[in-house]
């Protein structure tokens, strides 16, 4: 088993990898956006009607393709004050087995309705209710993608750390 999850991670991890550096690219496209939209009001004094909702959309997007990393790394935020009174077996089960598993639940449900829903956008034309009106079927785009690699992190983390369960228990 390890031999199969061990090239999943490599790959999974390379992909979470680029989804951060595309977040990083989203995030400097939005300051531009913001940078833009502040020069047209203030200097030009002719304000922009697409810079607020642009930057808008990349913000989501960057939260979007960076999570999986953030998961993959533990770099999210914990809060543990419940887990700590608790031994060290019970926390790291609940930590590493129960959570990812309602999270893959949580994940795969917004995996699939925002799979749905950008469908729909797409096929229906859907546009924003802006002055601009641009369409919103490529975000919605975004969060079934970068969802369901959150799942794929969640479904590798739940399976890596039931095999250390089951060996630290055989030893």
């Amino acid at each position: 088993m390890r031999a199969i999850v061990r090239p999943m991670w490599k790959v999974v991890d390379a992909i979470a990898r680029f989804g951060l550096w595309v977040s990083a690219v989203f995030i400097f496209l939005a300051s531009l956006c913001v940078c833009y939209a502040v020069f047209t009001r203030y200097v030009l004094q002719d304000p922009s009607v697409h810079a607020y909702e642009l930057a808008k959309m990349f913000m989501v997007a960057s939260l979007v393709f960076s999570v999986a990393y953030l998961e993959r790394t533990d770099g999210h935020i914990s809060i543990d004050i419940l887990l700590r009174s608790w031994r060290q077996t019970t926390q790291r089960v609940i930590r590493r087995i129960a959570v990812p598993l309602v999270g893959l639940i949580y994940t795969l449900s917004i995996s699939y309705k925002g799979w749905t829903a950008a469908v729909y956008s797409y096929t229906v034309g859907e546009r924003s209710q802006s002055i601009w009106a641009e369409p919103l079927y490529p975000i919605k785009f975004t969060i079934p993608f970068g969802y369901g690699l959150l799942s794929l992190v969640l479904v590798l983390t739940f399976i890596h750390e039931v095999l250390r369960l089951f060996r630290w228990k055989q030893e």
